[in-house]
Formats: structure tokens, C-alpha cells, sequence
């Protein structure tokens, strides 16, 4: 469990707000003991609380890439192993984070569905690119406020300021947004009624149901 906060806002004459984005991160610092981190990319301010599960050395965020792109994820990628081995990008360190990253920005538009996991996240990029995204089971939290010119995304309610709050929205699971291309969906979780034929996609859903409810147990757990 981590925590993400994310403001976009391509219209402030001087950037988005920084202040107004750690204001943010200091309410919902307790998802994420390990570490803390800030970066303004552009329009975008990322912030990341963290909890260090996978690469405690290298796994610090927000995440970069070599052709300047910046991560905050919330969450774990399950197939990051074997994401790594057919991706084309070269990656810095051995996070499951960077596999979202590098699904994020894939010239791919399938490249977001092959993700296995939960997660939560937002990517930005210096020239104005964004995206945000959602595990199509909902799993990690996500919410998001589109107000003026400024969009804010964290993982709990309780991080948005007062005058912020009632127009907080959960950010639909299986989703992704970007300036450009608005809300759309990446990937169904499955499809009422229909028929699975194919044995390797039947097993390959399968599969997914079980790691998803196995550490939606372990979840369960650490909260009791």
C-alpha cells in the first residue's frame, strides 16, 4: 500500500501547485512509511508516499525513465518478469512499478491490458502528456477531481482539500485518462454472457481471479 497524489494543470501560469500538492501527500503519508518524493514535470506535480515491497534500493518514486517520463504507482504488477523480457525499453531498475510505466507509454494501445495486477497510477511527461490508470478490478484506490484547468488525482478522499471535496470522483476501474484522448477503457474484466472458447485465454483468467483473490486475502489480513 502506497500513496499517489497528481496534479495536472496545463493552464497555471506558473506550473501546478506544489504546495497544494504536498498539502495533499501530507494527509495520506501513512500508506507509505518507507520514503516520500516530489517532482514537477511539466504541468504535472507528482508525489509518491511509499511502501517498499519490491526493489527496496532502486524502487524509489516518482519513477523516471530515460526519455523523461515520471511514474507514481500505487500497487503491484504481477507479470512484471515476464513484461520485462518482450518489452523494447530498457529498463533502470528492478521495480514491477517501471512495467507500468513502460505499459504507459507504449506506442502499443494494448499495452495497458497486459498489465497483471492492482494498481493505481499516473505517468507525465515534460511536453504535457499524461496518463492515469486503474487495474480493471478496482483493487488499489483511486480518486480524481476535474475542476477549471486543474485535475487532481490521490489515493484517498481524505487527501483533497475542503473546498476540493465534493467534487471528488472514483476513478472507474479498467480505465485510463489522458489530456488528448479523454476517459477509456483499457480492458474488461470479463464479459456477462459470453462464451470463453479458448482454452489458453480461459486459463489465463483464471489465473488472474486467483492472484487477485489470494492478495485481496493478504490485504484483508493486514487490516485486521
Amino acid at each position: 500500500m502506497c500513496g499517489i497524489v497528481a496534479i495536472y494543470d496545463p493552464g497555471g501560469d506558473r506550473g501546478p501547485d506544489a504546495a497544494l500538492g504536498a498539502r495533499m501527500l501530507d494527509r495520506i503519508v501513512h500508506r507509505g512509511p518507507d520514503g516520500r518524493g516530489e517532482r514537477t514535470v511539466g504541468p504535472t506535480w507528482l508525489g509518491h508516499a511509499r511502501l517498499s515491497i519490491v526493489d527496496l534500493d532502486g524502487g524509489d518514486q516518482p519513477l523516471g525513465s530515460q526519455d523523461g517520463h515520471w511514474a507514481v504507482v500505487n500497487g503491484e504488477i504481477y507479470n512484471h518478469d515476464q513484461l520485462r523480457e518482450v518489452s523494447p525499453r530498457d529498463f533502470r531498475t528492478d521495480s514491477d512499478s517501471e512495467a507500468a510505466l513502460a505499459a504507459a507509454v507504449s506506442d502499443d494501445p494494448d499495452a495497458l491490458g497486459d498489465l497483471r495486477g492492482m494498481y493505481a497510477f499516473v505517468v507525465a511527461h515534460g511536453d504535457g502528456d499524461l496518463v492515469a490508470a486503474r487495474d480493471p478490478v478496482g483493487v488499489e484506490p483511486l480518486y480524481w477531481v476535474r475542476l477549471g484547468t486543474q485535475t487532481l488525482f490521490a489515493s484517498e478522499m481524505r487527501a483533497f482539500d475542503a473546498e476540493h471535496r465534493p467534487y471528488v470522483e472514483n476513478f472507474p476501474p479498467g480505465h485510463r485518462w489522458t489530456p488528448r484522448g479523454g476517459l477509456q477503457r483499457f480492458r474488461e474484466l470479463h464479459v456477462e454472457g459470453t462464451e470463453i472458447t479458448d482454452r489458453a485465454e480461459a486459463l489465463v483468467l483464471i489465473r488472474e481471479a486467483l492472484e487477485t483473490g489470494v492478495h485481496l486475502v493478504g490485504v484483508v489480513d493486514a487490516l485486521v
